[in-house]
């Protein structure tokens, strides 16, 4: 009976019982899929069709610029984009994880654009990134940043304490900014 109780949980936190979970998921569910810094990573499902969901990270615990120089760049040219598919990527997902992750033409793991995080948040308060959810005070909320499509520009978008949409931003080599990233995961198998 312990073995069979130790089997049930170890399938219970296993990537794929996640994937599992993640086709049935509705837009609004969470699912936990990756781990950093030693916790398992919480995401949320903001999109789906057909074969594929769309899942943003929930945690704060990202926090770094959009490029290490002041200096004009674009999304492809960021280091924010390196390290999100690099290092990132290779250290926070198992192998059958990767195997679900889809790459885009803003990489495999990437941030929302403008455009995506007005269109899958309705209000400001479903933006609103907080550091400790326990917490109701705007002290707690969080910064993070958008994916710039236009090129070469010294900031880029980001989502304001009050979950607010701004498209003229911060300085890209602003560090007090969190990274929200979001995948597009396979899951027709």
């Amino acid at each position: 009976m312990v073995a069979i109780s130790y089997c049930l949980y170890d399938y219970l936190i296993s990537p794929s019982y996640e994937l599992t979970k993640l086709k049935f998921a509705s837009i609004g569910d969470t699912i936990k899929f990756g781990e950093y810094k030693e916790n398992r990573g919480e995401w949320t499902v903001i999109e789906k069709e057909n074969d594929k969901a769309l899942i943003l990270y929930n945690g704060s615990d990202i926090q770094m610029p959009y490029n290490e120089d002041y200096e004009e760049v674009s999304w492809d040219d960021c280091t924010l984009k390196e390290w999100l598919n690099l290092e990132y990527y290779e250290n926070s997902f198992q192998e059958i994880e990767k195997t679900h992750i889809m790459n885009t033409d803003n990489g495999k793991v990437f941030l929302l654009t403008v455009e995506e995080a007005e269109t899958y948040f309705d209000q400001n308060s479903q933006r609103i990134l907080c550091k400790d959810i326990n917490t109701l005070d705007s002290d707690n909320n969080l910064q993070w940043w958008l994916l710039s499509l236009e090129n070469d520009r010294c900031s880029s978008p980001i989502v304001n304490r009050e979950g607010e949409v701004d498209s003229i931003g911060s300085r890209v080599n602003y560090e007090s900014n969190y990274v929200r990233p979001a995948m597009w995961i396979e899951i027709s198998e």
